[in-house]
């Protein structure tokens, strides 16, 4: 009992300097998993990729790293270009129908690792830090 108190104690402090409960979905070679972790997203970017649209989003984790998550929407087939309701195929019920490849988490121990990888990207964590992540109005 003492132990779940303390562990609902850290969480609230944690939640309190902007960070939250983050669960990520996961797929790799078509077996999926869930991982979770404290941590607050700082920001979600979409580009274009040979495959669709390439989705990452950068979460801060409570221990000073940079969490990224990648997936790839994608394309749509040559028979729902003309379609205005894609929803009357079942097979666009699935959301694995709207998915490219793996699913993907990456974590960086440092922004200049981040960098390294993907400069663009960096470059917009790097101005989302310089805001801070809770304010208090008095209003």
């Amino acid at each position: 009992m003492s132990e779940a108190l303390r562990g609902y104690v850290k969480r609230r402090k944690l939640m309190r300097g902007g960070a939250e409960q983050v669960e990520v979905d996961l797929r790799t070679d078509g077996i999926g998993h869930r991982v979770s972790f404290m941590g607050r997203r700082l920001v979600k970017v979409k580009c274009d990729h040979e495959q669709g649209c390439r989705i990452d989003t950068v979460y801060a984790t409570v221990r000073k790293q940079f969490a990224v998550a990648s997936k790839v929407h994608r394309v749509l087939p040559s028979w729902a270009e003309a379609k205005e309701d894609l929803w009357s195929h079942p097979e666009t019920w699935d959301k694995e129908f709207w998915m490219v490849g793996d699913r993907m988490l990456t974590v960086f121990a440092i922004l200049g690792e981040l960098r390294a990888a993907d400069d663009e990207l960096a470059e917009r964590v790097d101005s989302v830090l310089r805001v801070a992540p809770c304010e208090v109005l008095d209003i």
